[in-house]
């Protein structure tokens, strides 16, 4: 899906599945002018880790069209790199796509406040911070 995104360069914003968005994320992805921004959401080692938030993971992330246009061979490099699973894997994108947007001088603008990430993490729980059924 990104590889076809990135092939029509527009301002696009990511939302994973598990990721609940807050009414702040719409507005400044729309009037914000930074190439690569995030809103940043509690990730593994959230209950024991004194900073556990993911700044540069896809689960709420926008690029610009600039930055696509800008960078067009970005994500099909990215996609190029298995690490053992199939290449383009998502488990995979965004631990490609962040380093080598910073090789190139990109830093990711961070959006405050924080998503939610309703993922549940082995002894942890809810990233989210609440306990469901």
């Amino acid at each position: 899906m990104l590889i076809e995104l990135w092939a029509d360069p527009a301002d696009t914003l990511l939302i994973e599945h598990d990721v609940e968005i807050h009414r702040h994320v719409l507005p400044a992805a729309r009037r914000c002018r930074e190439p690569w921004c995030s809103w940043p959401y509690n990730g593994p080692g959230f209950k024991s880790n004194g900073d556990p938030q993911l700044r540069e993971s896809l689960g709420c992330t926008r690029f610009s069209r600039k930055l696509m246009q800008g960078e067009p061979d970005l994500v099909a490099l990215a996609a190029s790199v298995n690490q053992g699973l199939p290449p383009g894997d998502w488990r995979r994108m965004d631990a490609q796509i962040s380093p080598l947007l910073k090789q190139r001088g990109y830093e990711v603008h961070v959006h405050q406040p924080p998503v939610l990430h309703h993922h549940v993490y082995p002894n942890e729980g809810c990233a989210c911070g609440k306990e469901h059924e």
